[in-house]
């Protein structure tokens, strides 16, 4: 099957590749560089290739509710927009983690225990100024005030098993630890984390309204919890899960080493790449890929980059072109050197996320 073919069936299923276009602000791009979705495999890759998962009931306080927060996370891994886990869940009553993955049908089981899940309250005291108006607090009044400090600390140890081997391959603690200030005035509870600053201040003057921040959605006992079970579930994945990463790879230009009609053919791609159809512009070097021009680096180059661009998840097929364009150099070339390092990258990345 051909590079265009290729790229057509993937543009039915949604878009890989966006061009970026060069702005004052952002001058490493050029307008004929191509910027894909580079696949990476996460730290425990091992545990990441069990796509097929469920997930047992994690023991302890708070724990069915990190649970639910677990699964959740789960089901949002994509790689490439494609979901990366199917999840199960189950009810508990086997508390063996390789057997109840075979009952449920799946290669890897998350099992584990919150082994802390406290709130601590620490009243003091401090002196406050209460100001006249929004902003001049020349003339404020200044009194002591009763503050209660909370603390949410949580802690969590998690384990994948693999339910072929039964052997674990991942397991690591993970700690949250949240809080926020509850301060007594005269008038009303205010909970405090941060000074908003002077301009802040002057906008709610100004407009008689009260800016949105963090602190109305998290200066709860429920809100610190929530944040707490989401930030440990996302460290879990984040452990696991393979993601991507945009990857911005340089086409060439010309091809000087081709004869004239063919160098006008190679460089009537460029304008295609700037009208971000780069489909298009694959198409016109591969089929010169079948003519005299086949043994060009330039064209050689520009093919590997298309396939490397286009087919992510297939860096082999790109280490290729770039391995032949290597191959045919009479002097070293920045660009097919960076290429065939990159891709030797992306294949040995490829084959620790699987399939």
């Amino acid at each position: 099957m051909t590079i265009g073919n290729r790229f057509r069936l993937h543009t039915l299923a949604g878009p890989v590749l966006a061009i970026a276009l060069v702005t004052a602000t952002t001058p490493a791009l050029a307008f004929d560089d191509a910027r894909y979705k580079g696949r990476f495999p996460a730290e425990f890759y091992e545990a990441g290739r069990l796509r097929s998962v469920a997930v047992l009931p994690f023991a302890g306080t708070d724990g069915a509710n990190l649970t639910k927060a677990l699964v959740t996370e789960l089901k949002g891994v994509q790689l490439n927009n494609d979901p990366w886990f199917s999840v199960k869940t189950a009810d508990g009553s086997e508390t063996d983690p390789a057997r109840a993955g075979q009952a449920l049908g799946v290669k890897g089981v998350h099992v584990g225990n919150v082994v802390t899940a406290k709130l601590t309250r620490t009243d003091r005291s401090e002196q406050s100024t209460e100001c006249d108006g929004a902003v001049d607090c020349k003339k404020g009044e200044v009194r002591t005030i009763t503050c209660t400090r909370v603390v949410l600390d949580y802690q969590v140890n998690a384990r994948i098993v693999d339910v072929a081997t039964k052997a674990s391959v991942y397991a690591r603690s993970h700690t949250a630890n949240a809080g926020y200030d509850i301060c007594n005035g005269k008038k009303k509870e205010v909970a405090i984390i941060e000074d908003k600053g002077a301009a802040v201040r002057m906008a709610e003057w100004l407009t008689g309204k009260k800016t949105v921040d963090d602190c109305a959605v998290r200066c709860t006992d429920d809100g610190l919890y929530e944040k707490a079970r989401a930030d440990i579930a996302r460290a879990i994945v984040k452990d696991v899960a393979p993601y991507n990463k945009d990857v911005s790879v340089e086409f060439k230009r010309r091809a000087e080493e081709l004869p004239k009609p063919d160098q006008k053919t190679f460089e009537s791609g460029t304008p295609f790449i700037k009208a971000d159809r780069l489909d298009r512009a694959c198409s016109i070097w591969e089929v010169m890929e079948t003519g005299p021009a086949a043994t060009s680096v330039s064209l050689l180059y520009n093919l590997g980059v298309c396939q490397e661009a286009l087919v992510p998840e297939n860096p082999s097929a790109a280490l290729e072109y770039y391995v032949k364009a290597d191959q045919l150099t009479s002097k070293p070339d920045k660009l097919v050197s960076a290429a065939l390092l990159r891709a030797q990258t992306m294949v040995e990345a490829q084959k620790k996320i699987g399939s």
